[in-house]
């Protein structure tokens, strides 16, 4: 954050060396524009995450579905998988979505916007990366019942592995998924959300 802290006084900076008679207002103005920049770009990346994510979802299930089944297990389970992965992200895309709405809003007070933003961001990426660790395990095992269910797949041998290693590859596939969410939300929104913290910081200083 100190680099955008300092981007933001050099902006403040130049504007007094233009204009020694720029005041305060005039810079809450261009922290503000800073911020307004900063909403349209994560409103941008949420419509392009969920584009991305709905048209990977189609393809997946369109190729799963392929699949020669032994019983309707197979759709069950695709199923299951589907809600697991794609009910989570509804829920950060919706909530996300829904305060960027509220924090642009005309009558919206900048410094409220700002640590309301901040704050419901820490919050939804922690719900999300919890549930990416409680809902692992049951999508691994969704992914098992699945496979299961696929002709000409002999899950057996797999099923017959001492208790210890489906324990294994479930902590395993938590702590993967924890990871992987929350490098996909720092990639996308994460360095958006520190220039947001870094206006924030500004105008409390």
């Amino acid at each position: 954050m100190k680099d955008e802290l300092d981007d933001l006084r050099s902006v403040w900076n130049t504007a007094q060396g233009a204009d020694p008679q720029i005041n305060t207002a005039e810079f809450y103005q261009i922290i503000a524009q800073k911020a307004k920049d900063v909403y349209d770009t994560l409103r941008k990346n949420l419509r392009k995450d969920l584009i991305i994510n709905i048209i990977t979802m189609a393809l997946t299930i369109g190729v799963l579905s392929c699949f020669k089944a032994k019983n309707n297990g197979m759709y069950y389970a695709l199923c299951q998988m589907v809600v697991l992965i794609f009910v989570p992200y509804l829920f950060f895309y919706y909530s996300l979505l829904h305060v960027l709405n509220k924090v642009v809003a005309p009558d919206s007070k900048l410094i409220h916007s700002l640590q309301r933003m901040v704050a419901h961001w820490e919050q939804a990426s922690m719900i999300i990366i919890w549930l990416g660790i409680l809902l692992s395990p049951a999508f691994f095992l969704s992914v098992i019942w699945f496979l299961g269910c696929v002709e000409h797949i002999d899950t057996n041998a797999f099923y017959n592995r001492p208790w210890y290693f489906f324990a294994l590859l479930m902590l395993f596939s938590s702590l993967a998924a924890s990871v992987g969410f929350k490098m996909w939300m720092e990639y996308l929104y994460g360095k958006h959300i520190i220039t947001l913290k870094a206006c924030l910081t500004e105008l409390e200083g």
